[in-house]
């Protein structure tokens, strides 16, 4: 009975044994790996040494000696507003390239010289190009505000109240103006074909007060324009949208009774404020004072300004070889091939080396055995 007992006691004792040499094996093993983990850690450590005093800005990896901001080198002498060389005032609208001496008023190259008429969206009434007889009103002509010629009115002298209206002897072509084909209502302006030199078109025979249009007599081509029938808005003639470089727009006055007037501009020598369609060449739609302001007080530069400024620019923006990313990267690589960080993985390797080889592969051989031991102890006891 008491060899029984020293047995379990023994037995217990070598089970308890066991399971601390376990842990004190993985506790063990933990503070090794740890140890190992560290030393790799201080091998990186040594790249971000070397390169301690890189710069933080990263440039594009492929710059080598290239600024980030590189001009455009085709830039000699760039001008955002280039007035015409004829104009005593500045214009506010750069004309076309290929004219030489600024029109008033040219159409569209696919228009016979024909500018359509296009009513406002917002008139209620139909209005045509012909005079009825219960006229009341009688639109206002304004031209353009880029004409410099003058033109007055005359009145006819068979009329009660008859308004002619006679372009400057200055002008060689007048322009047709027909009706475009999406207009819904009627407008007929139909100039005869075989006249050379003047077109009138008379009013009917029971009109009171009837505004004829007669052109002058030096005009080669002159079609008239008769006003609508009733006005009650105000009746916009716009061009219609392929023109290129002329705007139109005639308004009649809506509270005259009947008294049609032209009102040139007054201080205009040679100042085109037309706006030209989308498609010029040089400038776009800029009426607003906002934008005329804007461009006059662009700077212009001249050839040698923009090549100093081009040099200050690469001079600002150099970057040095050694500070571009890809340089900066070599150095903290760790694959890089300095001596240092060399010398830190050898001894990194052989730390872990011993670690493994001298202190973990010792101990899983006495752990196997101890184990195999006390297993066969126990075989022994449990036959006995």
């Amino acid at each position: 009975m008491r060899e029984t007992h020293l047995t379990n006691l023994g037995l217990k004792s070598l089970k308890s044994a066991r399971d601390m040499g376990t842990t004190w094996f993985l506790m063990r093993t933990l503070v090794f790996l740890v140890g190992g983990l560290q030393a790799i850690n201080l091998s990186k450590s040594s790249h971000v040494r070397d390169v301690a005093n890189t710069p933080t800005i990263d440039p594009a990896s492929d710059l080598a000696n290239t600024p980030t901001i590189d001009p455009a080198s085709n830039l000699t002498n760039t001008h955002n507003i280039e007035p015409a060389s004829n104009l005593t005032n500045t214009p506010t609208i750069e004309p076309a390239s290929d004219l030489t001496n600024t029109p008033t008023i040219e159409p569209a190259s696919d228009l016979a010289n024909t500018p359509t008429i296009e009513p406002a969206s917002n008139l209620t009434n139909t209005h045509t190009i012909e005079p009825a007889s219960n006229l009341t009103n009688t639109p206002t002509i304004e031209p353009a505000s880029n004409l410099t010629n003058t033109h007055t009115i005359e009145p006819a002298s068979n009329l009660t109240n008859t308004h002619t209206i006679e372009p400057a002897s200055d002008l060689t072509n007048t322009h047709n103006i027909e009706p475009a084909s999406v207009l819904t209502n009627t407008l007929t302006i139909e100039p005869a074909s075989d006249l050379t030199n003047t077109h009138i078109i008379d009013p009917a025979s029971d009109l009171t007060n009837t505004p004829t249009i007669e052109p002058a007599s030096d005009l080669t081509n002159t079609h008239n324009i008769e006003p609508a029938s009733v006005l009650t808005n105000t009746l916009t003639i716009e061009p219609a949208s392929d023109l290129t470089n002329t705007h139109i727009i005639i308004e009649p006055a809506s509270d005259l009774t009947n008294t049609p007037t032209i009102e040139p501009a007054s201080d205009l020598t040679n100042t085109p404020t037309i706006e030209p369609a989308s498609d010029l060449t040089t400038t776009g739609n800029a009426t607003c004072e906002c934008c005329i302001t804007t461009r006059r007080n662009i700077t212009q530069f001249t050839t040698e300004e923009l090549v100093e400024m081009i040099a200050e620019l690469k001079a600002k923006l150099f970057v040095a070889k050694n500070n571009t990313a890809s340089f900066r990267r070599k150095l903290v690589s760790v694959y890089d091939s300095r001596s240092s960080s060399v010398v830190m993985g050898c001894v990194s390797g052989v730390i872990l080396a011993l670690v493994i080889f001298c202190i973990v592969v010792p101990d899983l051989v006495n752990l196997i055995g101890w184990i195999y031991t006390c297993r066969k102890k126990d075989r022994a006891t449990s036959k006995l």
